[in-house]
């Protein structure tokens, strides 16, 4: 993950603007203030043929949307970002793939919006994969796609509580530090991970833990072995809360 940020500066015109045609577009779109009587909640765009459409959107759900931004890491900014919500709905050209499109709903946003974006680096608690003394992987051997981790059932011995055992197999870093929160399900604090171990390629291995509530940075309890104890002992990396860039984006009107 790149040590990047976005800075998102939003300048709102009384009336909406037109801005040239460089980068890909809906043919057609129009955007309206969401009726006050609506109780349905934004959900993702729905998409028909040619047809484009989003309901009751604030315009952090726009932001998310068109450029992936987690609604976490959207800072500052006026109270209506989270609080007006709009309707658009758009025409779509026959040859849209979902990456034009979300390019086609950034063009709307700045031509309607006058949405500006910034470069920019800000600091954010996360949990770096590191590489420890002895790293103990695998290398995967041949091509193919990257792989997974899947868990399996394991019972371990009697007075270690609930254990789980995840097989990974033709795994990148990259991917294993990503799957990390599904790992660990609801336990897990609510943070990112970011791999920072410079293992390029492909690797074999298995991890076999007790969840615990205690967070990412606790290695055992009560004797028993944590997520981030069996990545210590099991794999030789570690997995430690530091302050690392991660991309977020701040508004500003």
């Amino acid at each position: 993950m790149k040590p990047a940020t976005v800075a998102i500066l939003l300048i709102i015109p009384l009336v909406f603007g037109q801005s040239s045609q460089t980068a890909p577009r809906f043919e057609i779109a129009d955007v309206q203030v969401s009726s006050p009587t609506s109780a349905a909640s934004f959900r993702t765009p729905w998409i028909d043929g040619g047809r484009y459409e989003l309901k009751n959107a604030t315009m952090l759900d726009l932001i998310r949307t068109a450029y992936g931004f987690e609604d976490d890491k959207i800072l500052g900014g006026p109270s209506w970002l989270e609080m007006d919500r709009f309707d658009v709905l758009a025409k779509l050209p026959a040859d849209a793939t979902p990456e034009t499109v979300k390019l086609m709903l950034q063009s709307l946003l700045a031509d309607r919006f006058k949405l500006v974006l910034h470069k920019d680096t800000k600091p954010f608690p996360a949990y770096a994969l590191t590489v420890g003394k002895q790293p103990q992987l695998g290398q995967a051997v041949g091509g193919g796609d990257a792989g997974f981790c899947s868990q399996q059932p394991v019972s371990g011995p009697p007075g270690t509580g609930r254990m789980v055992q995840y097989n990974c197999r033709n795994t990148t870093m990259a991917a294993f530090a990503a799957g990390l929160r599904r790992m660990a399900g609801a336990l897990m604090d609510p943070i990112p991970v970011v791999d920072q171990t410079g293992l390029g390629g492909k690797w074999n291995f298995d991890l076999t833990f007790s969840p615990q509530q205690q967070g990412l940075n606790v290695a055992s309890v009560g004797g028993q072995l944590t997520l981030a104890g069996a990545i210590d002992r099991q794999l030789g990396l570690k997995l430690e809360e530091r302050q690392i860039p991660v991309p977020v984006s701040w508004s500003r009107a």
